[in-house]
C-alpha cells in the first residue's frame, strides 16, 4: 500500500524524493556538518522533498535535526522515525548516507547512492566499488543530487550487479 501510494503521489505531483539515512557519529562536528550540508543541498533543490530517516539510536534527536534545518533555512524536509526503511529506499529517487550499511541495502534496490564523506575516507568502500557518488561538502552534494535528479548521473548497473554478486552471495 505505501509503495502504491508513493507512486500515485509521484504521478500527481512530481517531487524528487531524497532520503538521508542519519547515523550516530563519534565526532559531533562531523555529525553536525553532515546534517547541515544535507539540509543546505536540499534547500537548493526546489522540486525535492528530503526525508531524514533517523537512526534508531537518534529517535530522540528530532529537535537537534530541526534546529540544523532551521539554521540551513531548509523547509522542504520531514523527520521520519516510523517509516519502514526498505519502503523508503524503494520509493526514493536517491539516498544519502555517510558510511552506513544502509548504503549496501540501497545498492540492492539499484537506487542512486551518495556518500557524504567530508574526510574522503570512503569507509565502506562504496565509491571505490563504483556504487556511490562521493560528495565532500554541501556544494558537491548539491551538484551530484542535481545530476542524479536531472538524469545526467546514473547508476552503473554493471557495478551494482558486481557489488551484489560479491557481497550478497
Amino acid at each position: 500500500p505505501f509503495l502504491l501510494t508513493a507512486e500515485k503521489q509521484k504521478m500527481a505531483k512530481p517531487t524528487d524524493l531524497i532520503v538521508f539515512a542519519s547515523q550516530p557519529q563519534r565526532d559531533p562536528e562531523l555529525r553536525y556538518q553532515a546534517a547541515y550540508d544535507v539540509f543546505k543541498a536540499a534547500r537548493k533543490l526546489s522540486k525535492s522533498k528530503l526525508i531524514v530517516k533517523l537512526h534508531p539510536r537518534e529517535f530522540a534527536d528530532s529537535d537537534y535535526y530541526a534546529a540544523i534545518a532551521k539554521e540551513a533555512r531548509c523547509t522542504n524536509y520531514i523527520l521520519d522515525t516510523t517509516s519502514d526503511l526498505y519502503q523508503l529506499i524503494a520509493s526514493c529517487d536517491v539516498l544519502i548516507t555517510c558510511f552506513s550499511t544502509v548504503g549496501t541495502e540501497t545498492v540492492y534496490f539499484y537506487k542512486p547512492l551518495v556518500i557524504l564523506d567530508h574526510l574522503k575516507q570512503d569507509i565502506q568502500g562504496y565509491a571505490a566499488e563504483g556504487v556511490a557518488f562521493q560528495a565532500t561538502d554541501a556544494d558537491s552534494l548539491t551538484s551530484i543530487l542535481s545530476g542524479i535528479l536531472r538524469g545526467s548521473l546514473k547508476v552503473d548497473r554493471t557495478q551494482y550487479h558486481s557489488f551484489i554478486k560479491k557481497y550478497a552471495f
